[in-house]
């Protein structure tokens, strides 16, 4: 798995470069099952206008994954749904739509 980090990293550095980028958040369970449960995660995937891709994840579905992700890297257009995240995250960081 730590051979795949940097082919991450350097996918995720070019897309937070582009100036229009797509973000979702959806829901997985992941983890051991212990007691037939699974803990809830979330993959993040984001989009950007070259047709690339990059999935991250976070047991949370909070505000501090994106920045986390963003890094204040972005500078362009963030398009998303209605959750109120994105639009707070819009709201603090100046040169995002």
């Amino acid at each position: 798995m730590d051979l795949l980090c940097p082919i991450v990293e350097a996918q995720l550095v070019n897309i937070l470069f582009r100036k229009v980028l797509a973000m979702d958040e959806t829901p997985i369970n992941a983890g051991k099952a212990k007691k037939c449960k699974l803990k809830q995660g979330w993959f993040w995937p984001l989009y950007c206008d070259q047709d690339e891709v990059v999935f991250t994840f976070s047991s949370s579905r909070g505000q501090q994954h994106i920045e986390n992700i963003m890094k204040h890297q972005l500078n362009g257009t963030l398009i998303s749904d209605g959750y109120y995240v994105y639009a707070s995250y819009v709201a603090k960081n100046e040169g995002v739509i």
